[in-house]
């Protein structure tokens, strides 16, 4: 997360270090996938950008995904179309879908639906979404990946998940997989 103090504070290492904890040795993939995201028209062109990191190996697939789609006249289907083809791709893995951060009109709603239409799990958000004290904050200092600090001067960073909210969103996570 780019407002998490440092990269342990994010919701992806808490997640990950509960997994380490409650199973052992755990094998991890991140991929950002935005492309997704920003297409409108057809979404599903990008879907097999995503193949390299599906197998039948997998055991739990988390989505946080949609955040930054404008256009969301199809995002329903879309997301539908998108769990139905990771769950093609990864049949024993659990799915998680995580809910918005940000309020915006019907999207998460949207998520919510596609979830349980697909048989899979939404994190629900709603109890911190748009709470500024799970927010990171102007004047956060954060650590890149190389360990060098930075102040949070931008209001769209500032508004993004700081330590607290990324705390929260790994216990939504790690509370549907319970």
């Amino acid at each position: 997360g780019m407002a998490a103090t440092n990269e342990e504070f994010d919701y992806y290492h808490i997640v990950v270090d509960y997994l380490k904890r409650t199973y052992g040795e755990v094998n991890t993939h991140v991929l950002n996938f935005s492309v997704w995201e920003r297409l409108s028209s057809d979404r599903s062109k990008a879907l097999e950008l995503i193949d390299a990191y599906l197998s039948t190996e997998l055991d739990l697939v988390t989505i946080q995904l949609g955040e930054n789609a404008s256009d969301i006249s199809t995002f329903e289907s879309d997301y539908e179309e998108l769990i139905n083809y990771v769950k093609n791709k990864a049949p024993e893995a659990k799915i998680v879908v995580v809910g918005d951060f940000w309020s915006n009109g019907e999207r998460d709603s949207f998520k919510a639906k596609a979830a349980k239409n697909c048989g899979a799990l939404f994190a629900d958000l709603s109890e911190i979404r748009d709470v500024k004290k799970y927010q990171c904050g102007l004047g956060t200092i954060v650590y890149d990946d190389k360990g060098q600090p930075y102040t949070v001067e931008d209001m769209g960073v500032a508004a993004h998940p700081g330590n607290n909210g990324m705390n929260e969103i790994a216990n939504s996570i790690i509370d549907v997989l319970k």
